[in-house]
């Protein structure tokens, strides 16, 4: 959570700069490079530039053409990279009042179908390993599949590629696409589970206060008898609930965690009895504030700053990252399913003992950019685990295998530890 809202309040005023390298200003333009930031959802399609309306092309000075006759040949100019193969070829309908339809090609657009974009991806790997298109852009074996867990809730998930299968348990915050990068790198070595957290997404549950964390082990036991894996890697709040699984469940041969948060002090149970009172009463900037606060991972400024004040800050991010496009859930719908990783955190909290009795090998990860606190509490396993090994990256911070953090180095030491 603390990266989410540094990302979103560096976002306030920044217009966004579309990645890829620097291209002369009179190249001629890459079309598939451009698609294929669109299908990565780094981009926004320039083809829509509000709801219900089509980009018109910018026509020189004095051109008060409507359209073109058919069989007309295409004028002059350079090729415009905001086509998309709509189907036949990349044509734009328009219908003249009172006549028949006419097809207007864009100028100089050639076509570029979703098949062509696939093949390019597949075949540079570099493409893919940077991020630069989505793993389900490229890989058609990514399936969502569900199935229910013990209380009847339908528990969705990812898989992708074939291999031994491995887990992957996200944090608060946050849907199946943060670890898109993450399950990408992984899928080369292993059967990628990437498991959706009841609440929002694809495995929709309304939060109810009698909820414990031994329903969330119960959703990951579902999802390992599906799927056979019994290999689990699980981060922030997600780390508390593959631990608790390694305790109480006999099929976890293999754990990794990162950064669970325990407290040494204890967490601040009052701070999520207020943070669940302004969820249910909408209050969503002063909730995505408290929720940060309470975690203890609260950029300093947000922290120091007076109540109403950072409260304003929480509904201007909020609003800032919901026009943001992509496949992953916005932060507001995010925020009610929150209550599901306090509940769980705090039910674990001052229990970090008992984690003594878990006799699979884990490996314990954490990053030199991340909060004290969590830090200590990796050192603190390291000496209660019987069986585990201590990993910290440089630079990272609490984000490290999400998207934005450092996929690939994680997925690197994820992949030599459950490699047998």
């Amino acid at each position: 959570m603390l990266a989410v809202c540094q990302r979103a309040a560096e976002q306030l005023g920044r217009r966004r700069v579309p990645r890829g390298p620097v291209r002369p200003a009179d190249a001629a333009p890459d079309h598939r490079a451009r698609v294929v930031d669109v299908l990565r959802g780094d981009c926004v399609p320039c083809l829509a530039t509000g709801p219900g309306r089509r980009h018109r092309p910018q026509r020189p000075a004095g051109d008060h053409r409507r359209h073109r006759r058919p069989g007309s040949s295409a004028h002059s100019g350079g090729t415009d990279p905001r086509a998309v193969d709509r189907g036949a070829d990349s044509s734009t309908t328009k219908r003249a009042p009172g006549g028949p339809h006419h097809r207007r090609k864009l100028s100089g657009v050639r076509s570029v179908s979703l098949t062509d974009l696939q093949a390019d991806a597949a075949a540079s790997p570099a493409l893919v390993a940077r991020g630069r298109c989505r793993a389900d852009a490229v890989d058609h074996s990514i399936v969502t599949e569900h199935v229910a867990s013990r209380d009847g809730t339908s528990i969705g998930y990812l898989r992708q590629r074939t291999g031994p299968g491995l887990v992957l348990v996200q944090g608060a915050m946050a849907d199946v696409h943060a670890y898109r990068e993450l399950a990408l790198a992984l899928s080369a070595s292993f059967t990628v589970i990437t498991a959706g957290r009841r609440g929002p997404g694809i495995s929709p549950r309304p939060y109810t206060a009698d909820h414990s964390i031994a329903r969330d082990v119960e959703d990951l036991d579902a999802v390992m008898a599906a799927t056979g894996a019994t290999k689990l890697f699980g981060l922030s709040s997600g780390a508390v609930i593959v631990l608790e699984a390694a305790r109480t469940l006999p099929g976890v041969k293999q754990l990794a965690v990162y950064e669970p948060p325990f407290y040494r002090d204890g967490i601040d149970q009052a701070g999520i009895r207020r943070l669940g009172t302004e969820i249910e009463r909408g209050q969503s900037g002063a909730a995505l504030i408290d929720a940060l606060v309470v975690a203890g991972t609260a950029p300093a400024l947000i922290a120091r700053a007076p109540r109403l004040v950072a409260r304003a800050l929480g509904r201007v991010v909020l609003a800032v990252q919901s026009r943001q496009r992509g496949p992953a859930s916005s932060l507001r719908d995010l925020l009610p399913g929150v209550r599901y990783d306090f509940r769980a955190v705090a039910e674990r909290d001052g229990h970090i003992q008992d984690h003594a009795s878990i006799d699979c090998p884990v490996l314990l990860l954490s990053g030199t950019a991340s909060p004290t606190f969590l830090r200590t509490a990796i050192r603190d396993l390291a000496r209660i685990l019987p069986d585990s090994r201590q990993v910290e990256f440089d630079g990272l911070g609490h984000d490290g295998p999400r998207n934005s953090g450092g996929p690939a180095q994680i997925s690197t030491t994820l992949a030599d530890f459950f490699t047998p």
